[in-house]
């Protein structure tokens, strides 16, 4: 009996803390025709805001004044895109 209780309680915190870590940061969290799409805060070496719905990153907002007009990923410099916005802009 004592290792059903010590089981059930295991399982509880494991489901609360995935229920905590699946929403920390969150800005926005909907549900629409694909699946739960998120908007969240992630504090790396620079601080972004990402869309992600499940596994797949949509793309990336740099947070922060000095990076308010910064394109990023799919847009950034690097991009095939920012090397064509770049050549055109001439």
């Amino acid at each position: 009996m004592w290792g059903g209780v010590a089981v059930s309680v295991v399982t509880a915190l494991l489901v609360a803390r995935g229920a905590h870590d699946y929403s920390a940061g969150v800005r926005v969290m909907e549900r629409d025709f694909y699946g739960v799409v998120r908007t969240a805060d992630h504090d790396s070496r620079s601080p972004t805001a990402r869309c992600t719905t499940g596994p797949i990153m949509h793309g990336g907002q740099l947070l922060g004044d000095s990076f308010r007009n910064t394109p990023a990923d799919y847009f950034g410099p690097t991009s095939g895109y920012g090397r064509c916005s770049s050549r055109c802009a001439r």
